[in-house]
């Protein structure tokens, strides 16, 4: 979303990733305990190119569908990496073991 030059933003009340006005919205520095094992500004750097640091003098909230948004990106890429993980791991395997052409039966 772009805005235009001297538009006033009230940062308590927006979106950081999107700038929306929202009213429920959730700390993206919470300390309370998550469910999650990644802190939600972790999520965030690593599917976006941001930056994210408490007290940066930037909104410090997150609206709930852009908090979807980051959940549903953070698990594909982990999807992602996991797959790459696995695929090169048995392609690994694949080129130590012998294959059925490398294998001589002596009678």
């Amino acid at each position: 979303m772009s805005k235009s030059d001297g538009q006033i933003f009230d940062f308590e009340k927006i979106c950081r990733l999107c700038l929306v006005e929202k009213r429920s919205m959730s700390a993206i520095f919470s300390k309370k305990k998550s469910d999650k094992k990644v802190p939600l500004p972790v999520r965030i750097m690593s599917c976006a190119s941001l930056e994210l640091y408490e007290g940066d003098g930037l909104p410090s909230s997150i609206c709930n569908k852009c908090l979807l948004s980051v959940n549903q990106s953070y698990a594909f890429r982990e999807q992602c990496e996991q797959a790459d993980t696995t695929l090169r791991q048995y392609a690994a395997q694949r080129m130590t073991e012998p294959s059925s052409e490398d294998i001589t039966t002596f009678y």
